[in-house]
């Protein structure tokens, strides 16, 4: 309801009903807005009162003009609010007086405001970081870590998840979102690692529990700003922790995993409208027309399904894992050779003079190890690999002689 002055008399009816249409549209743009937003311009909206000595949002709908905005920039100024502050501000008031059909001038607008502070540089986390910052993480902390840079969640979307919001038996597994900024919900998917530690991570939740919560507590979800900092904590053991060139941030935060993501879908060819929508971007007019089935989306996401996955590595990174698999795999089928051998002699002496200088109980237990590597390496390489590697040790000219016990003891040292 609009209040009225005290002796002012009567506001003729008909500007009385245009203030309250007025006060009703910025009402109604206000509610097109996410919470977060509609706080900020409120907030905005009371200290350009508050300067001007407006008593009432009708008020100021009805004396505002260019000078009181002048005096609002002013006063932001003195507080020592930052350029971008200030511009959100008067995107707010500006917004307000077109609301009530009193746009304010745009060369007096441009002449008072800031210009806008270098931005904070939010770098990419790249997939060896990830990893690191995973394995970083407290037990409990790493699922949430993994499944940001594998999905490319805001942090508050990652908190907001429930067990419900999880379908882990679909193909490709996958998560339902609800946008943080449109409050519209969204699928988004997950590669086979992240939903394996996902299924350990929720095994004994109810469908109701949050994802991530406070330790013994599942109905109380984890609060991002102690994320965050654990995040920095992180980091600063990783020795990664260093402030951007603006100075008012650092070249990683939690954005940095969505940025990564993108990165990552761009790169591996996924379509631009895909990428957005898996992200939880406007389209603008897209949005009105553009209709993608859940089975549209996972094709065009499955491009990046690989690059997507902690526990795959890089094509160099394959071939270098490949070569050392390699010459250890040798190195060990030499050794269960020697291994093998030490066990038969020792059986023979035990069989002939019913002792043996050999410790056989040793020698199997190194033997079983050995062959437990050796099994792990085999499927790192191609068969045809491991069927040479075998002939090139059982054809190398070796001295099977029984050393010293010290020589022994180096065997089994490496061997373990």
């Amino acid at each position: 309801m609009i209040r009225m002055k005290r002796g002012a008399g009567m506001v003729p009816e008909q500007k009385r009903n245009g203030e309250s249409k007025n006060l009703s549209l910025w009402q109604a743009y206000l509610l097109n807005l996410d919470d977060d937003t509609r706080e900020v311009y409120a907030r905005a909206l009371r200290i350009f009162c508050r300067v001007n000595g407006f008593r009432s949002l009708e008020e100021a709908a009805e004396k505002g003009d260019e000078q009181a905005f002048v005096n609002f920039i002013r006063a932001l100024r003195d507080r020592n609010r930052s350029p971008n502050t200030i511009r959100l501000y008067a995107v707010a008031v500006r917004r307000f007086f077109e609301a009530v059909k009193r746009p304010l001038g745009p060369m007096e607008i441009k002449l008072v405001i800031p210009k806008r502070r270098v931005v904070r540089e939010t770098n990419a986390v790249d997939r060896e970081l990830a990893r690191d910052i995973v394995l970083a993480a407290p037990p409990r902390k790493r699922a949430l870590f993994h499944l940001m840079w594998s999905t490319g969640l805001r942090i508050g979307e990652a908190l907001a998840l429930r067990k419900k919001d999880v379908d882990l038996e679909s193909d490709p597994p996958r998560i339902r979102v609800l946008t943080k900024k449109t409050e519209k919900p969204r699928v988004v998917f997950l590669p086979r690692d992240v939903a394996l530690r996902l299924r350990n991570h929720i095994a004994d939740l109810n469908d109701d529990d949050y994802v991530f919560h406070v330790e013994g507590n599942p109905r109380r979800p984890l609060n991002s700003d102690k994320v965050a900092e654990l995040f920095r904590r992180i980091l600063f053991k990783l020795d990664k922790l260093k402030r951007d060139s603006s100075g008012r941030g650092y070249t990683y935060s939690l954005h940095s995993f969505r940025r990564a993501y993108e990165t990552t879908l761009a790169t591996s060819g996924v379509h631009p409208m895909v990428i957005k929508v898996l992200l939880g971007h406007s389209q603008g007019v897209e949005d009105s027309y553009l209709r993608l089935s859940i089975n549209d989306l996972a094709a065009e996401w499955r491009k990046a399904e690989q690059n997507l996955r902690l526990d795959v590595r890089s094509a160099v990174d394959e071939a270098i894992a490949r070569q050392l698999a390699r010459s250890q795999l040798i190195t060990l089928k030499l050794i269960e050779n020697q291994l093998l051998h030490l066990l038969v002699i020792g059986e023979s002496e035990r069989r002939e003079t019913g002792s043996t200088k050999i410790k056989l109980d040793e020698v199997k237990r190194h033997l079983e190890q050995v062959q437990r590597q050796i099994r792990e390496l085999e499927k790192l390489l191609p068969r045809s690999e491991v069927l040479k590697i075998n002939r090139r040790a059982d054809d190398a000219d070796v001295e099977w002689d029984v050393g010293s016990e010290d020589d022994d003891e180096d065997l089994y040292r490496f061997a373990d």
